[in-house]
């Protein structure tokens, strides 16, 4: 919801919530034998409020709450014993985000930006075994204060530079760490139809808050372990991007991502008992060079063909790996596929083949086979094109699932995973419209793809029915 209170004041207020109920029954045979009932209540809820002054002044302020109480009761037996036990695993997240944000248009196509930024997030997480006497409790504060200074230059719609600089500090209960974060973009359009951009960026990502405990939960009968980290550090990620469009169409990629204290979720079989323990840990660093082309193609009014080729060499590297530190690198490919093919335009028939097949790749000491699908669709657009009628298929030949393995050193280990060829249909309507008023002193002018042009366009305002049927599930 957008208010204008004022010439060129605007202020606007966004609210979203989500609440999730899920219950999950599993039963196992074999070396574990057993059953667990858990049931999860989320609550989402998400608040924001911002501001616009006509002098490129922008505050705002964002709330989030997250609540995720589990109730898990399993009972098993293993090799290791028996295991009977009902826990509360619960998690409530509360974050606050504050800005402010001023830009100004200097003189000959110049201009100027810089802010700070404030995020404070609260992680409440408990976890509480039935018999005993106290329940574990974990309060985890993270403060973020981001300060930013940057500015752009045209030169013509010919160069277009922009590069800014960021200082922040990163405070938590096991971290304190001033981090700068450049970046850079550059682009630059020889004619009308082609287009070179080269982009240098840096950024902070930061691992799941439940991650970050010191709680272990159990899965797959108790041989699954899932162990907390508190020490997780975030992950510092350089990219550098060199992109070329070709006619206004055919687009070429190269990059090249280093990613330092890279953190993932790693399984490894303890010597010591049947165990298998997850945990979230930092890598050394991740680091992947690649290139892709897309290469769209229509071949008259029947076939409308996109091609996406794309190649990566990969690297990762952890010397605190349990005691089996990795370094390990590989080559992979994939090649997607997407074809429109027009069956009858003047009854809005139209069919869709979808493809993908990709080679090997690693993840950690995992090792991930080879995968594909085909996807086929066919749509048919009635009564005036308002509405569209959908039947798919995916995954025909039940290929898309990666079943991962593990052959490293002291590590054996071989997951298979069920595959499914999927059945659906959907139905949207599409109700109404109209021409958009246009407000005294404002007019609402869409951005257009091409450089040095500009279009005023008349906006159309549709209200979308859509029923969906998916997805229905066969086994082969």
């Amino acid at each position: 919801m957008t208010a204008y209170f004022a010439d060129n004041h605007n202020i606007s207020f966004s609210y979203q919530g989500s609440y999730n109920h899920r219950d999950i029954n599993q039963l196992y045979t074999g070396s574990v034998f057993g059953c667990t009932f858990t049931n999860h209540r989320t609550w989402l809820q998400n608040a924001r409020l911002d501001y616009q002054a006509p002098f490129g002044l922008k505050v705002g302020i964002e709330t989030t709450y997250y609540h995720d109480p589990e109730n898990q009761n399993l009972s098993s037996t293993n090799p290791n014993g028996s295991l009977n036990f009902i826990v509360d695993n619960d998690q409530r997240v509360n974050t606050w985000h504050y800005y402010l944000s001023q830009e100004h248009q200097l003189k000959s196509n110049w201009s100027l930006n810089y802010g700070i930024w404030y995020r404070q997030s609260v992680n409440h997480s408990l976890q509480y075994y039935e018999g005993q006497d106290s329940a574990i409790y974990l309060r985890q504060t993270e403060n973020v204060v981001n300060v930013y200074a940057g500015f752009s230059k045209n030169w013509n719609n010919r160069f277009i530079l922009d590069a800014s600089l960021a200082t922040e500090y990163y405070n938590s209960p096991q971290w304190h760490k001033w981090n700068l974060y450049p970046t850079f973009n550059l682009t630059y359009v020889p004619n009308s139809t082609n287009v070179w951009v080269l982009s240098l960026t840096s950024d902070r990502k930061y691992p799941e808050y439940w991650a970050m405990n010191n709680f272990t939960v159990y899965s797959n009968g108790g041989y699954d372990e899932i162990t907390g980290n508190p020490y997780l550090k975030p992950a510092k990620e350089y990219s550098a991007n060199l992109v070329w469009v070709l006619n206004n169409k055919y687009q070429f990629l190269a990059f090249f991502n280093h990613v330092d204290d890279y953190f993932a979720q790693t399984p490894y079989i303890r010597p010591d008992r049947l165990v298998k323990t997850y945990k979230v840990l930092n890598l050394n660093y991740q680091q992947q060079a690649g290139i892709q082309a897309v290469l769209p193609h229509k071949f008259g009014s029947l076939l409308d063909a996109r091609l996406s080729l794309t190649g990566v060499w990969m690297h990762e590297k952890c010397d605190d790996y349990y005691i089996i530190p990795f370094n390990r690198s590989i080559i992979m490919g994939m090649v997607q596929m997407s074809n429109i093919v027009t069956i009858s335009s003047k009854h809005g028939l139209t069919m869709t083949i979808d493809g993908m097949i990709r080679s090997k790749d690693h993840q950690a000491i995992y090792d991930l086979p080879g995968s594909g699908t085909l996807d086929l669709g066919l749509s048919w657009q009635f009564w005036k094109k308002q509405t569209i009628l959908h039947v798919f298929c995916n995954d025909i030949f039940e290929t898309s699932t990666v079943n991962p393995r593990i052959d490293y050193k002291s590590q054996w280990l071989r997951m298979n995973f069920n595959c499914y060829r999927q059945f659906g249909i959907s139905l949207t309507v599409k109700l109404g419209g109209y021409k958009a008023k246009k407000e005294k002193g404002r007019s609402l002018i869409l951005p257009c793809l091409e450089h040095g042009s500009a279009s005023q366009n008349m906006v159309h305002r549709r209200y979308i029915f859509s029923i969906s049927f998916v997805p229905l599930h066969h086994e082969a």
